[in-house]
């Protein structure tokens, strides 16, 4: 199991043995298994930091991937609970009565796309399989009983990213999140970060588009 047992053809790149594999077809029209050929010789696992609604840490496609430690949840504060490492985000089941039970699932689809195990016959094989995943919950209910982050969720969770980059090698930071809405902005609090983090060497990559309800483009999609 895992990158050691990955077996290296010489003209299509590493190959893989979980059962979904053969269905991702976006990762062969990436060119990935001639990447995870050189991937597999890193001596020091990059660390990708997951901003998102947290996932269930144990899942079996994911294990080994998150170094001890890693989770980190940024709405502690504003739950009442004073430590940082309480995490929600290992709650397999949505409740909507309890934010603190909030659902995983999309938070769950990012992380195994990014590094979901590969090799080891089970489910699917992650992009950077080889990767470290540093999993940050930023979601949480609102007041108005609405389910995202805000603006002071990801300002903690970019500080904790710097904080812990030397720790865990954070080269990457990754934000599936995004809204045509201006509540991420909040005087571009979250741009003043986003800036601070790549000035440190950390790639930020964002989605492209979201979910927009009833909207009609064009519109900026926000960050």
């Amino acid at each position: 199991e895992g990158s050691d047992s990955l077996e290296v053809a010489a003209s299509e790149g590493a190959t893989v043995n979980d059962p979904y594999y053969d269905m991702q077809w976006g990762l062969q029209s990436m060119n990935v298994p001639e990447a995870w050929e050189n991937g597999a010789k890193c001596e020091q696992k990059i660390g990708v930091a997951v901003l998102d609604s947290g996932f269930v840490v144990d899942h079996e496609d994911l294990r080994g991937v998150i170094p001890d430690g890693a989770p980190y949840n940024s709405y502690y504060a504003s739950k009442g609970n004073t430590d940082p490492n309480v995490l929600a985000d290992v709650a397999p089941t949505f409740d909507e009565g309890n934010p603190s039970l909030a659902s995983p699932e999309h938070g769950m689809h990012v992380a195994g796309i990014i590094a979901a195990q590969a090799n080891n016959g089970i489910g699917t094989a992650g992009v950077s399989y080889n990767a470290q995943l540093i999993p940050i919950r930023v979601f949480n209910y609102g007041a108005n009983g609405n389910y995202g982050a805000t603006s002071a969720s990801l300002q903690k969770a970019f500080d904790y990213v710097i904080e812990k980059q030397d720790t865990y090698n954070i080269r990457v930071l990754n934000m599936s999140i995004g809204s045509k809405v201006n509540e991420l902005r909040a005087n571009d609090v979250v741009l003043k970060k986003m800036d601070e983090v790549y000035a440190k060497g950390i790639v930020v990559v964002c989605s492209g588009g979201n979910g927009t309800g009833t909207a009609i483009p064009p519109f900026i999609n926000y960050p």
